[in-house]
């Protein structure tokens, strides 16, 4: 459960490189831990209407964005099998790292568990997030597929727009933790 929160961030950079292409690895980003910031942010406001402030962590969380980006472009490019589990590594350290950082926003921190929290039925009953998925897809005809929309769409763009991907990733998230 410990490190839950980083391993949905991966998936999201997983599936955005996958989405759009590896333009969103290969573009240049002025900031990954600005990008990071809003992208969380916009996460927890739509997913746990939690307002996170995770400005006065940034310089902390720098290198640790970094090794996951560079990591995450590895594996997007990866040839063998040693650059799989290389990259794979270097996410898992950089996973730890960016975790790290952010428990030490001593002002961020509560706010990041609750979210965790919130996060438990996941964890608790991986199963029934098919069944949720599926449930919130026929409760929400409209409004969940306009999110995935919405999200491909923020990560396909140039540049990425990380606070529409992280308010519709969390809209989705939101629809699937209440039919959980």
């Amino acid at each position: 459960m410990k490190l839950f929160l980083v391993t949905l961030f991966i998936t999201l950079l997983t599936f955005a490189s996958a989405a759009s292409q590896t333009r969103f690895i290969d573009q240049a980003l002025a900031n990954p831990v600005d990008d990071t910031v809003e992208l969380m942010t916009s996460f927890y406001k739509a997913a746990f209407s939690l307002k996170l402030n995770l400005t006065t962590c940034e310089a902390d969380l720098d290198e640790s964005a970094d090794e996951i980006i560079k990591a995450i472009n590895t594996l997007v490019n990866a040839t063998s099998i040693q650059d799989i589990y290389t990259a794979g590594m270097d996410i898992y350290l950089g996973g730890q790292h960016l975790y790290a950082g952010f428990h030490d926003c001593q002002e961020a921190w509560p706010v990041i568990q609750e979210g965790i929290h919130d996060l438990k039925p996941f964890a608790d009953h991986p199963a029934k997030i098919i069944l949720a998925l599926s449930t919130a897809m026929a409760t929400h005809p409209i409004e969940f597929p306009r999110d995935a929309y919405n999200f491909y769409n923020a990560l396909s763009s140039h540049p990425v727009n990380f606070n529409l991907a992280g308010s519709s990733s969390g809209d989705i998230i939101h629809l699937l933790l209440k039919n959980m």
